[in-house]
């Protein structure tokens, strides 16, 4: 199972998606081996409901056509590089990661650490300590 929001989801709901779009690759898909360790199925896949894996095919296929990364409902922030896709070529993965469609569970856990990140900056400063630096 996994979740949507507060939602628990069930298998039926979920598809298992590419973290790496289709959209981007050039010579299709890499053979997976049967035996796939669950680490290796973790760096390449994760679980989004059909509606989810739709609106992430339109992001990276927006993305592939205007070099523009996708948000999330509006929130545009990447914990690594910005809004400009910089990968080295169209199938340069590297230029995925940090955007939320890529890897959505890292994207929310690094979110997460930002903003406390950001709320303790925030509380040293208004007692008069000193802010260590915040995630970017």
């Amino acid at each position: 199972m996994a979740h949507d929001f507060d939602e628990t989801l069930t298998d039926r709901e979920l598809v298992i998606d590419h973290k790496f779009p289709s959209s981007r690759w050039v010579q299709g898909e890499d053979a997976n081996e049967a035996a796939m360790p669950d680490e290796k199925i973790g760096r390449k896949f994760q679980l989004l409901t059909n509606q989810m894996n739709l609106q992430k095919e339109r992001y990276c296929r927006r993305c592939v056509s205007e070099g523009i990364r996708g948000d999330f409902f509006g929130v545009t922030w990447f914990y690594k590089g910005d809004r400009t896709w910089r990968g080295n070529s169209k199938a340069d993965e590297g230029g995925c990661v940090g955007c939320y469609w890529y890897d959505l569970a890292l994207w929310k856990s690094m979110l997460n650490k930002h903003l406390a990140a950001i709320g303790n900056q925030a509380g040293r400063e208004s007692s008069g300590t000193e802010a260590g630096p915040c995630l970017q």
